[in-house]
């Protein structure tokens, strides 16, 4: 669970977090990062709340009018909303007034529902699913590696 922070034209940070490490609900066989299995286990490894409201405080005192946070996984919805509704609540918290916040979210899609749509939404999120020929292949009858059907219709 790390961050990462690039200085954009001199004035403006973004930053990465690897939220929940590597955990993650798939086990895609050209993933190079998690080592789950597909199986995170029973206590998902997210950033904890106080590094968390520690880094959004101090990272808004510099933000200099725009912060960008992306965040990235595993797959980082296995966060929770909760967590996400944390993070959303500090950076509103924290930012100095005028502030442009940004939040874009990488996922494997396979836990958004209406619940996390309308978060999205209404926070503004900017969501990248991430697609491939393997996972086509499984909407259209593939399977996991415990052989159950990955999706179905």
């Amino acid at each position: 669970m790390g961050c990462g922070v690039a200085t954009l034209e001199h004035r403006h940070v973004g930053v990465m977090w690897k939220t929940v490490s590597e955990d993650c609900n798939l086990a895609c066989d050209y993933c190079y990062y998690s080592t789950c299995g597909g199986k995170p286990g029973p206590k998902i490894n997210r950033i904890d709340s106080a590094i968390l409201e520690k880094f959004i405080k101090e990272y808004m005192a510099r933000a200099q009018g725009a912060a960008s946070f992306a965040w990235q996984g595993g797959e980082p919805l296995l966060a929770g909303m909760e967590f996400f509704e944390e993070a959303v609540s500090l950076q509103a918290r924290y930012a100095p007034k005028g502030t442009s916040i940004g939040n874009s979210i990488q996922t494997n899609g396979t836990l958004i529902n209406d619940r996390w749509a309308a978060f999205f939404k209404k926070y503004n999120f900017l969501v990248g699913v991430s697609w491939t020929v393997q996972r086509i292949f499984m909407m259209r009858g593939g399977w996991t590696r415990a052989g159950r059907a990955a999706f179905t219709g």
